[in-house]
């Protein structure tokens, strides 16, 4: 009955993808067939963040663009998930770019440290 995800992190200005995957496939990779499903974490240099990532509200995505919402296999089923990831992308979840802001360009740092994962259920949503 897991509603959302709870991610405590301290980030470094940079926005970054949660990732959820059903493990099928080539988990995040361009093989892919199955969607992962994803949502975009905007982070503050240097500031502990929190943020509340409600399952329902995930964009499944192949290859790296959203895909419609429609069909049975874009739906994300909690008991089914079986990795979690962050990724620095060059696209945000909707499949727009990444702006410099919140990327980077050429080599640079990047660095998000995660302090907790917890689920939430709807009852601790409200």
């Amino acid at each position: 009955n897991t509603a959302a995800i709870r991610i405590c992190y301290v980030g470094d200005g940079k926005t970054y993808k949660v990732l959820f995957s059903d493990g099928n496939k080539s988990t995040f990779g361009p093989s892919r067939r199955s969607p992962s499903w994803q949502s975009d974490l905007p982070t503050k240099r240097g500031v502990e963040g929190t943020a509340i990532i409600r399952l329902g509200n995930l964009i499944p995505s192949l290859q790296g663009g959203p895909i419609k919402t429609d069909t049975d296999d874009a739906k994300l089923d909690p008991v089914g998930v079986k990795d979690m990831g962050f990724m620095l992308s060059l696209k945000l979840s909707s499949g727009e770019s990444n702006p410099v802001e919140t990327y980077g360009s050429g080599i640079f740092p990047f660095s998000l440290r995660i302090r907790s994962i917890e689920t939430l259920t709807v009852d601790e949503l409200d």
